[in-house]
């Protein structure tokens, strides 16, 4: 008797043992596939030599435009009555643009012969957006012909720059960009923008202003940025400022008034949610593909060690890429991995 229960607590022991085993070996490959299919987190984020970002509706909620009447001596001094005639002259200039620029895509769009093999066509691209620049051009001397532009002082954009909404995580992720950040902007006042983004270290901005006489605009608008050609000539003009610093140029934009400078960075991206931007993307054999993407090919899933001899090729060589971001938070993840300080609005 005693023998036999021996020997049954020797099996005993045995059979523990072998399962043991078993279940050493089967966590021991749990866990090499656990690696194999998982990402590895120490990204260290893009190499990047060049940084630059258009402002309204990239960095903004909406497009700032239609607040600078409001910050005319007419406007702020005005009654109720007569603010309320300047309230209907404004969004009855709006609506003609609005109305007008839509009608422009739609038939600029309806005569684009669409790529069977779906390359880029630059050219033809161009052509396009010099059409919807003349179009943009005529709308901007009907707003100065009106003079609602006229009498605008600093205190008054100062006062406008409270209504700017800007857009979640925009500037919290730039402000922990080690770089030099570089607004290229239609937007008619650099200090709208300055006061807007002030917060900002190194902020560099390309764009407009109101000439003034006696401390107040004129009406008019001083442009030296207000086409996509200028954007990519000033895009162009600030990285070859920059070409021999090591790293990628990158681009943010919303909308096709960037696509040039988009196109001629490394990395073109693409914020927001603009229908127009995303037809004439595919009229002219633009690519828009998720920023995630591009974030996983030379990011987070690429090898657990950064590998600093990635280069991402250029987008212009790339047949029109772009990549599209769903937040300034997945911007700032790609920029700067896991440098990237938690973001809150």
């Amino acid at each position: 008797m005693k023998l036999g229960r021996r020997i049954t607590r020797y099996l005993f022991f045995i059979i523990i043992i072998i399962i043991a085993i078993r279940m050493n070996k089967i966590t021991a490959l749990s866990s090499v596939k656990m690696q194999k299919n998982s990402c590895p987190r120490d990204w260290p984020g893009l190499r990047v030599r060049f940084l630059a970002f258009d402002f309204d509706s990239t960095c903004t909620v909406e497009d700032t435009t239609g607040l600078y009447y409001k910050a005319t001596e007419t406007y702020r001094r005005a009654s109720e009555a007569k603010s309320k005639v300047l309230d209907k002259e404004w969004e009855s200039l709006g609506n003609t643009y609005l109305k007008g620029h839509k009608e422009t895509i739609k038939r600029l769009l309806e005569n684009v012969p669409y790529s069977e093999n779906g390359n880029l066509s630059m050219e033809g691209l161009k052509s396009f957006l010099m059409e919807t620049h003349n179009f943009d051009s005529e709308c901007t001397k009907k707003v100065e012909a009106s003079g609602l532009l006229s009498g605008i002082s600093k205190e008054g954009i100062i006062q406008i720059a409270k209504n700017v909404q800007l857009s979640p995580g925009c500037v919290q992720v730039l402000g922990q960009v080690n770089l030099p950040l570089n607004v290229i902007s239609f937007n008619w006042s650099k200090d709208l923008i300055q006061i807007v983004l002030g917060q900002l270290k190194h902020l560099r901005i390309a764009g407009n202003n109101f000439p003034t006489e006696d401390n107040k605009s004129t009406g008019q608008i001083d442009s030296h940025v207000s086409t996509s050609f200028d954007k990519e000539a000033e895009f162009m003009r600030l990285v070859e400022g920059q070409k021999e610093i090591e790293g990628l140029s990158v681009f943010i934009g919303d909308s096709i008034g960037d696509l040039l400078p988009l196109l001629k960075a490394d990395v073109g991206i693409v914020i927001g949610n603009s229908n127009t931007m995303r037809k004439v993307a595919k009229a002219f054999g633009i690519k828009l593909l998720p920023l995630l993407d591009l974030y996983n090919r030379y990011g987070r899933c690429n090898s657990v060690q950064y590998d600093s001899s990635i280069v991402i090729p250029s987008t212009t060589d790339n047949n029109g890429i772009l990549y599209e971001a769903t937040s300034w938070y997945e911007i700032g993840e790609l920029l700067l991995g896991n440098r990237l300080l938690p973001v809150t609005d």
